[in-house]
């Protein structure tokens, strides 16, 4: 019987093991009920602790532990299990095991498993704990401990009456995991019901709290799709992997060109990144970036003159670009810890020079300015210098590291590509490296992309504040560089002229077979090479970045 389902934050997923984790029917305990003389409808550990004759409850005992044992033995993992739990551990949400069976059938369990073990789960809870059973709700609250949450933050999942009990005892989230094995009651009480853990995963997937950066693309496909964003004068429409918005003036031949984007990750400087994050977007569409608009948060404790500093900062940039300031809003709040930084910049193009990524087509190339990963090795060289010494990078590496932020702007490369024959469209390097602006370039395009990892230039700074931290170039923030897509014929002309003003050029790909009308897209619609061997492409949750915050 299911309750009323209320939406809630998830912050901890406990699960039962037999039945749920595992393939059900392994234990068959209508037999062990009849050899051990437990009453039908008896728990078997409830019937065990009232077992007065020392003899009888030995022989009960081992009746269990042999039948469990050979269950353990024969265990295997649900479908879709392991994927699951490895899910939720890469976005940081702990996970564990709450049983009536022994630990050590557990742990002879896992020797059947290849990707998980007792050692994935935070905290794994059988008979063998001081705490009472389920549907006794102590082991919820324990676990609960060792979450760091309140209990009724964690989605218990289980295919037993018991686990149900023991979660609406605690104010948990409970999920059945149905299976055709269980007897299931109709009186069961529980708040969501599964059949599988694909059918778990869209369940839980929108109550987990999402990690640091931008907003999945699959998520933002979704919401996107619910919004009423779509007229007749968008050109330009919201869509995952777009840069701009653009609008048609009526009597007008020029487009209206739109960005509006944040600076979160870092303080200092943030008025050059704001002006620069937002100038090199509007660029990829071909348009000429005039009026800006700033909008600047500050935490409490701020004194004027830091946010006398980063207007300066800002105009300058600006100045420099030939962009005019004309409004925004300036506010000290505690709803931030550091000052951000939001930019809304607004340009113009003319209608036919409007570059679009649906323009794009297969056997088009594609090309990638300068390096992975600049303004991440940038900011992290400004930002945590100090650890970057202690890790044995000289004062003179974290300073050519440092001054790789003169090379954040598209802007020279964008122009020159904007007035390029057989160019069709760009895509800047931002939040997410340029392994994700390549799949943001694959969605947008409706296209595979195929992609040369070996291609991809890291600079020699980069390779180095990387690896010292543990951190992959090509999912680290990477403003400076650019995605071109060219057609064929015109790319070693293209690839020519920019060389030909000192800025660094490669070829490391091409564009694939369009999607059909009505097709769903892959999730992952891009196909890597290493040195000329498939390779799985990168995914990046969020940005590398981010792991050092």
């Amino acid at each position: 019987m299911k309750r009323g389902f209320k939406e809630r934050v998830i912050l901890g997923v406990l699960f039962d093991f037999d039945g749920t984790l595992t393939l059900p029917g392994s234990i068959d305990f209508s037999w062990i009920r009849k050899a051990m003389g437990c009453p039908e409808g008896e728990s078997i550990l409830d019937f065990l602790s009232r077992i007065s004759d020392k003899r009888q409850k030995e022989e009960a005992q081992r009746i269990l532990e042999e039948k469990e044992t050979e269950a353990a033995e024969k265990s295997r993992p649900r479908p879709g299990a392991c994927g699951f739990v490895n899910k939720l551990k890469k976005r940081g949400v702990p996970v564990g095991i709450i049983t009536r069976n022994s630990r050590k059938n557990v742990e002879r369990s896992f020797e059947n498993v290849n990707d998980l073990d007792v050692s994935s789960f935070e905290i794994v809870l059988t008979r063998d704990d001081e705490i009472p059973f389920k549907p006794d709700p102590e082991g919820i609250y324990k676990a609960a401990e060792t979450f760091g949450c309140e209990p009724t933050a964690i989605a218990v999942v289980g295919d037993h009456r018991y686990d149900l009990e023991a979660a609406e005892a605690a104010g948990a989230l409970s999920v059945l995991m149905e299976n055709k094995i269980q007897y299931c009651d109709k009186n069961w009480s529980y708040d969501e019901k599964v059949g599988n853990f694909e059918e778990l995963e869209k369940l839980l997937d929108p109550l987990l709290p999402l990690p640091q950066g931008k907003l999945p693309n699959y998520l933002l496909e979704e919401y996107l799709s619910g919004l009423p964003v779509f007229s007749e004068e968008m050109i330009l429409s919201p869509a995952v992997g777009e840069d701009t918005a653009a609008v048609s003036l009526e009597g007008d031949s020029d487009v209206l060109v739109m960005k509006s984007d944040p600076v979160t990750f870092v303080a200092k400087k943030a008025g050059y990144y704001a002006v620069m994050i937002n100038a090199n977007d509007l660029a990829t569409s071909g348009a000429k970036p005039r009026w800006f608009l700033a909008t600047l948060l500050f935490p409490p404790e701020t004194a004027p003159f830091q946010i006398r500093d980063i207007l300066l900062e800002l105009g300058a940039r600006l100045k420099e670009h030939g962009i005019i300031l004309c409004g925004g809003h300036t506010e000290i709040t505690d709803a931030v810890t550091r000052p951000v930084v939001s930019g809304t910049l607004l340009g113009t193009v003319a209608r036919n020079k409007l570059l679009k990524k649906t323009d794009m087509q297969e056997g088009d190339k594609i090309l990638l300015t300068k390096s992975a990963g600049l303004e991440g090795t940038a900011i992290i060289a400004e930002e945590f210098s100090q650890l970057l010494y202690r890790k044995g990078m000289s004062e003179e590496e974290i300073g050519r590291a440092g001054k790789m932020r003169s090379l954040l702007s598209i802007l020279p490369e964008a122009e020159i590509a904007a007035d390029h024959p057989g160019v069709k469209a760009m895509h800047d390097v931002t939040e997410g490296g340029v392994a994700t602006a390549i799949l943001e370039l694959a969605l947008a395009s409706r296209h595979q992309v195929d992609i040369e990892l070996d291609k991809i230039p890291v600079y020699q700074e980069t390779e180095k504040v990387c690896r010292l931290l543990s951190l992959d170039p090509l999912g680290l923030i990477g403003s400076g560089a650019l995605l071109i897509c060219c057609r064929a014929e015109t790319t070693c002309s293209l690839k020519e002229k920019i060389t030909s003003h000192g800025i660094e050029v490669n070829i490391i790909g091409e564009v694939g077979k369009p999607s059909k009308p009505g097709e769903v897209i892959e999730e992952k619609p891009v196909k890597a090479t290493l040195n000329g061997n498939p390779v799985d492409f990168p995914d990046f949750i969020t940005d590398e970045l981010t792991r050092l915050y």
